[in-house]
């Protein structure tokens, strides 16, 4: 066998390959597919163990902190005007005294309480009358009206109730007001006057951790 000398190796012209094409245009696409799949499957895996072991707290509340204005409650409904002060900082929720209308903002159940003592005429006799939370936005009740009874031979009228509601995700952001009324003729000014919302539940999503108002 003849010896190549290290020269002549070197000057050997070796003929390139064609290139392998490894691309294909339809596996690619099925492999974004899988992987996009896979990214919604583990959000839905995130929400659903947010709203099972997650809680938030929103709340809000305002008062009247002097003697309001006279109401003349009767027949028909009088939307209660004379908020003056936030009890606290609200979170996920906007209380304002200037409207004297409170919003929710980020839909769920909550527990509304209201509070008051009501200075009115004294006729001798039983009287009843009503309150109800109202939508501004869309014109509806929410929920019932509550009775508010009044015994013979009694000028001042101490009440406290609270109830459970839903805000579904329409109603986020509506204000909603206060009225009394629906029921006897009856005039007089409230010393005390508290409404507030709260609820500590599950999120409704995962862009509500941290920021119910999202």
């Amino acid at each position: 066998m003849a010896l190549v000398s290290p020269r002549e190796n070197t000057d050997r012209r070796v003929s390139p390959r064609a290139p392998i094409d490894w691309y294909d245009e339809g596996e690619h696409r099925r492999k974004i597919a899988e992987v996009l799949n896979l990214i919604v499957a583990l959000v839905d895996d995130i929400r659903a163990f947010v709203r099972d072991h997650v809680s938030v707290a929103i709340y809000g509340a305002m008062r009247t902190s002097t003697v309001s204005g006279t109401y003349n409650l009767g027949a028909g409904w009088t939307k209660y005007t004379d908020f003056d002060q936030q009890n606290v900082t609200p979170k996920g929720t906007t209380f304002d005294t200037a409207t004297d209308t409170f919003q929710i903002n980020a839909n769920g159940i909550y527990m509304f309480y209201l509070g008051f003592t009501f200075d009115h005429n004294e006729s001798n006799q039983g009287r009843s009358f009503q309150f109800r939370l109202f939508n501004e936005a869309d014109s509806t009740a929410l929920g019932s009206p509550v009775d508010i009874g009044v015994g013979r031979n009694t000028p001042v009228t101490n009440f406290a109730f609270q109830f459970m509601f839903e805000i579904a995700d329409a109603n986020e952001d509506d204000a909603i007001r206060i009225e009394l009324g629906n029921g006897s003729s009856i005039n007089g000014t409230f010393s005390e006057f508290e409404v507030g919302v709260y609820s500590i539940g599950e999120l409704q999503g995962v862009d509500e951790i941290g920021n119910p108002a999202a």
